[in-house]
């Protein structure tokens, strides 16, 4: 079920029309300058960063997302994405994907450290009617290059840091991919996370663990709270 929703997914994906960059458009990138906001930080970003499955967000699609604030009207001018949040003054956005019964999420925002160089984090949160998780990426910015600085930002978190070791090892041995669904702060500089309660309630739907199981798993869940520490993150005890 997983994978055939997954498969139809990335074939709507694929089936959105290709644009080329236009002169008006390159220029425009050209002349975005220091200091960046949250939405110059979307506009900049590389198009392999914002990429959902086999498919890249460009620049174009982009646009589209900040110039159309409906579905009619993005829908009409062949847009896809929509933009739900952004927040200038905490320097956050969220984009979601417009289809039916799956879809990806972003959220993107910026931590500063005290020496004033900024972090950007990329948290993209694929779901669809059984299942969600999050990829987060954490990219520096400097001299027009993107470097990816993940592990030097995040620790590594583990399913048993939300569940015994003993159904987390249940988990892990059911389904093929990792569970955890980041959230980034619009405010603040903690990062929360979660094992998706969907994905338990989709191995008790699918019989792969029984009732008793299923509910002493969901009684042993717990939230992470990652705590900002002036350019990394630690796992809150």
């Amino acid at each position: 079920m997983v994978f055939s929703r997954r498969y139809f997914f990335i074939s709507v994906l694929i089936c959105i029309s290709t644009f080329s960059f236009s002169q008006s458009e390159s220029s425009l990138i050209r002349n975005i300058k220091q200091p960046y906001n949250i939405k110059d930080y979307f506009l900049l970003l590389p198009d392999s960063v914002l990429k959902v499955y086999d498919t890249e967000i460009n620049l174009h699609q982009r646009l589209l997302s900040l110039k159309y604030n409906t579905l009619e009207d993005l829908w009409n001018n062949d847009g896809y994405w929509i933009l739900d949040t952004l927040d200038y003054k905490n320097g956050y956005l969220k984009l979601s994907s417009t289809g039916d019964g799956a879809g990806t999420i972003f959220e993107i925002t910026y931590f500063i450290k005290k020496n004033k160089t900024r972090e950007i984090a990329v948290n993209k949160i694929y779901w669809d009617l059984g299942m969600s998780f999050s990829v987060l990426n954490f990219y520096e910015f400097k001299n027009l290059i993107w470097r990816n600085i993940t592990k030097e930002v995040l620790p590594p978190v583990k399913l048993s840091d939300f569940t015994i070791s003993k159904y987390a090892e249940l988990i892990k041995s059911q389904i093929d991919y990792f569970p955890v669904v980041y959230k980034l702060p619009q405010k603040g500089k903690n990062i929360k996370a979660e094992i998706d309660p969907a994905t338990i309630d989709n191995l008790f739907d699918e019989k792969k663990i029984d009732e008793n199981e299923y509910v002493k798993i969901k009684e042993s869940l717990h939230k992470l709270v990652l705590l900002w520490k002036d350019g990394i993150f630690i796992i809150q005890k």
